[in-house]
């Protein structure tokens, strides 16, 4: 095919483009078929009189949609019972992160203590303490909770084992100032509940160091209670 059948070809093919209506990439709105002539203003277009009004009535309200439930992944393991029948159908899923602030039971606390302070103190082998928690027997389980005797020995475990872990160093041998008790009850914070303390909470702690201990003449001892009231805090004896 020569170059003079090629520019034929191609010519024609504008031509055939440009008539129907094809405005090869142009933004020109002239280009296409018009149907007014170059130059001229097309009329405007004027409504017909016999169209109502538009309506004053206020839009209708919007129906309000249910939100969807996500479906939920089943990580529970299944049982079959003799007859072929599931023994945990019918059973409702509980929602992710209610389970929260459940007390330990004194089984986790033996190895709490010891696990924060550094040292096992002595009380946690006593019987006549593991019978204040209500041990349940071998193969049953009950849900730990919280009163004032159990309370006031988890305040006598952490007392003993915070006054040993306060007898050797030096921060512990002078009296307790607003600075050095706001720093330690940080530090104990971050410690014994695995987060960081709000101002509130540290306030609370100064408390301890510095008003309701004031009367303790012994440094150690008073830093002692002040570390006990951080470790008895429901960050430590909660999960």
């Amino acid at each position: 095919m020569n170059s003079h059948t090629m520019k034929t070809l191609t010519a024609s093919l504008v031509a055939a483009m440009l008539f129907a209506g094809c405005s090869l990439g142009s933004s020109s709105a002239n280009l296409g078929n018009m149907t007014t002539p170059p130059g001229e203003v097309p009329p405007a277009v004027v409504p017909p009189d016999d169209l109502p009004p538009p309506s004053d009535l206020p839009p209708p309200d919007e129906v309000p949609v249910d939100p969807i439930t996500p479906a939920r992944c089943d990580m529970g393991k299944t049982y079959t019972g003799f007859a072929g029948t599931e023994l945990t159908a019918g059973r409702i899923d509980g929602d992710i992160g209610p389970e929260r602030a459940r007390m330990k039971p004194f089984s986790a606390l033996v190895g709490e203590f010891p696990r924060v302070l550094s040292t096992s103190p002595g009380m946690l082998t006593d019987p006549s303490v593991a019978n204040t928690y209500s041990i349940t027997p071998a193969r049953w389980v009950s849900e730990p909770v919280a009163s004032g005797v159990t309370v006031y020995t988890t305040y006598r475990i952490a007392f003993q084992g915070c006054l040993t872990a306060t007898a050797t160093p030096a921060q512990y041998k002078v009296i307790p100032s607003n600075t050095t008790a706001a720093t330690e009850c940080g530090d104990w914070a971050r410690k014994f509940w695995s987060r960081t303390a709000t101002q509130t909470e540290i306030d609370a702690c100064v408390k301890v160091a510095m008003v309701d201990t004031m009367t303790e003449t012994n440094s150690m001892r008073r830093w002692a209670y002040t570390c006990a009231s951080v470790m008895t805090a429901a960050g430590f004896t909660t999960y």
